[in-house]
């Protein structure tokens, strides 16, 4: 074996295959971010006052103080309904700092804890109905409006309510009414006259001086309540003829079917800062669908509930707070340019008929999140 000749090499290694091509690789770098609504409340937000001195260096203080002092449509009220007449501007967490920075060119929710507050009725948005009043099926005397103070409903307080409601009208045109909860799951609400000379039927028309926006709020209760077609006052399970354009039929006894307390079946979370770089934008099928979805949350996946015993069901989602926590199996990833660092988040929460979220310092619907980033 000459070594020193010019074509000589090792051939030891060669053999089998075992010398084969390599290239040094290293995993993508991922990175966390973790979001909490309430970083949206800044030290230098709080003012010294006569109620409340400034603390400029402690956030916990703002995070705790400010849903309570810190109510205004820019900082506090990202989920104001449009409803309710008040600016419904989407959530910002900005700092004086990036959140974060790398060479990233993905980003995603991968982790959503919801701890969603709005109650079961809420003024202005589901807390009232227009109902017809008749001294016989075909005859309607009057139209009435009845409202439900806002609060967390069980089927059993509910039914006492609307009872009281109904019995409570101008005039007394009611005062033998009753409303029966349901009795089992799937069971409706039975609403009666208590008088065989007086008939009643739910209205699909807006609550006197009400217009557009109280005939939303008297369908929404409808849904909720669980109005039928009967219960409005239709015969059929189905409109063969095309829509009713005459007056519904009115009658003793209305047996609704089964309710659904559920303010929104379902939350959208939208984002404009964090789909800026996506070219396809996710959206819905709504004709007023937002061009930067980034996930959906049903609120009836692991939600906990804390209804009271003693109504019908016991799993009546919507008779209380609910808290649950949304792990997305497959993340939404959204293409994030490189050389742009994350400065700041908007956060808008949206409801299944595309309306912000009801917030309030009663009502406070607020979330936590982890944004995953990675190249």
């Amino acid at each position: 074996m000459d070594v020193g000749a010019d074509n000589f090499r090792f051939t030891l290694e060669d053999q089998n295959g075992r010398k084969l091509p390599t290239q040094t690789i290293r995993q993508p770098k991922t990175t966390e971010l973790h979001i909490d609504s309430l970083d949206r409340y800044l030290p230098s937000m709080l003012a010294t006052t006569t109620y409340f001195t400034n603390y400029p260096n402690n956030q916990v203080v703002a995070k705790l103080a400010g849903p309570n002092l810190l109510l205004n449509t820019l900082n506090s009220t990202g989920y104001a309904g449009g409803f309710a007449g008040v600016a419904s501007n989407p959530m910002v967490i900005q700092t004086s700092r990036p959140l974060s920075y790398g060479y990233y060119s993905r980003v995603a929710l991968t982790q959503f804890f919801l701890k969603m507050q709005q109650p079961t009725i809420l003024n202005s948005y589901n807390a009232k109905f227009a109902l017809y009043i008749g001294t016989a099926p075909g005859t309607i005397t009057t139209q009435v409006t009845v409202y439900l103070p806002s609060g967390f409903y069980t089927y059993a307080s509910m039914a006492t309510v609307l009872q009281a409601a109904l019995r409570a009208l101008p005039g007394n045109p009611l005062p033998a009414a009753t409303v029966t909860a349901p009795t089992l799951p799937g069971d409706g609400f039975i609403i009666a006259t208590g008088d065989p000379a007086v008939y009643i039927a739910a209205s699909m028309l807006a609550p006197t001086g009400t217009g557009e926006q109280g005939l939303i709020e008297s369908l929404r209760l409808g849904r909720n309540l669980g109005f039928s077609r009967a219960v409005y006052g239709f015969a059929g399970t189905f409109n063969t003829g095309g829509q009713p354009v005459g007056p519904p039929t009115l009658g003793n006894t209305l047996g609704c079917g089964p309710p659904n307390f559920l303010c929104t079946d379902y939350v959208d979370i939208v984002s404009s800062s964090l789909t800026n770089y996506k070219d396809a934008k996710d959206t819905n099928s709504s004709l007023s669908a937002p061009n930067a979805v980034l996930g959906r949350i049903w609120l009836t996946e692991n939600a906990v509930d804390i209804a009271g015993s003693g109504a019908a069901d016991d799993t009546q989602i919507g008779s209380a707070p609910i808290s649950l926590v949304k792990t997305w199996v497959n993340p939404n990833w959204c293409q994030w340019s490189p050389n742009q660092s994350v400065d700041k988040i908007d956060i808008q929460l949206l409801d299944m008929f595309g309306q912000p979220l009801y917030w309030s310092s009663q009502a406070n619907t607020e979330w936590s999140a982890t944004l995953t980033l990675t190249e």
